[in-house]
């Protein structure tokens, strides 16, 4: 007899409480945005990173991650390297911009990333591959993004840790771009290839051809830790990724070195019909040394755009 009626009294309060739902839904997402630095712990130590909400998130929005170049700050001051340029883009576009912090090696006195063949330079291994899928999928799951619109970047130790990234985490990552970092640093003497990625992934990488930090050619010298260590070319990196993806095209069958010199001439790379569609590609940043420089988050990110995984 008073069925009707209950549900239209229950519907109606369904209707307010939804409305309710919405509004603090909606003051939360608006309170969330800007820039929020965090602290946790990971493996027992210390670990900061920031994040950076649009005030309006894309309707499919993406995940960047900047990991930050070596830095000699004091251990109580973490590197947070790049926010402006990437906190406008954020906005722009309504992605969802990262910066986790590297590892502090209290031994050195210096913030650097566990870079293959790198941690045991550290006290104690901070395993910043473990600690980077951990932050990464807990932001998916926070923000409803999906792994094929999500994103690592970084410069110096930090392109060189994006490269970990893209072999360790391919499964969770669509696409890297890593600046005058290298596939692979190790100690001299000691032979060790990565792993090649679970999963296609695209690369666009660039560097300086007068980087005197991270030779262009490769070669040798004291990094992190105080490890005289083998460093691979520009070259290496670019037939490393081509092979581990299946490319099959390249624009051009020039080496980006030759006789430990760059190439004249041989500006960029560009690898085509690889597995799944992915593409590799180097930028060579002519009369540049060991720096990002400005802009070119906006290059990295018009890459990340076009190179999502479907």
């Amino acid at each position: 007899m008073y069925g009707g009626s209950l549900s239209r009294k229950i519907g109606k309060k369904l209707s307010v409480l939804a409305v309710v739902v919405y509004l603090a839904f909606s003051v939360a997402a608006h309170a969330k945005s800007g820039l929020v630095k965090h602290t946790t712990t990971w493996q027992g130590l210390r670990r900061y990173y920031a994040v950076y909400t649009p005030r309006t998130l894309a309707a499919k929005p993406s995940l960047v991650l900047y990991l930050n170049s070596t830095s000699a700050s004091p251990a109580t001051e973490p590197p947070y390297f790049g926010l402006p340029p990437w906190e406008a883009l954020a906005e722009q576009y309504g992605f969802v911009m990262v910066w986790p912090v590297s590892s502090y090696n209290s031994a050195h006195a210096l913030w650097y990333w566990d870079c293959y063949e790198t941690d045991t330079t550290f006290p104690i291994n901070p395993d910043d591959s473990g600690f980077l899928r951990w932050l990464i999928t807990s932001l998916q799951g926070q923000f409803a993004i999906g792994t094929g619109n999500t994103f690592v970047t970084g410069m110096s130790s930090g392109g060189f840790m994006a490269h970990r990234a893209a072999t360790d985490l391919s499964d969770i990552v669509a696409a890297i771009a890593p600046v005058s970092g290298m596939i692979d640093i190790h100690p001299i003497g000691v032979n060790f290839l990565p792993p090649d990625p679970t999963n296609p992934i695209s690369v666009y990488e660039l560097h300086g051809d007068e980087d005197t930090e991270v030779p262009y050619c490769g070669g040798t010298g004291w990094f992190w830790g105080g490890l005289h260590d083998s460093l691979a070319s520009v070259d290496d990196s670019m037939n490393f990724w081509i092979s581990a993806n299946s490319c099959t095209h390249r624009n051009t069958t020039q080496p980006l070195c030759t006789n430990g010199q760059p190439t004249a001439g041989v500006n960029r790379q560009d690898a085509t019909g690889c597995n799944d569609g992915v593409e590799v590609v180097f930028e060579r940043e002519k009369n540049v040394g060991h720096v990002w420089l400005r802009g070119t988050e906006a290059k990295v990110w018009a890459f990340f755009q076009n190179h999502a995984r479907h």
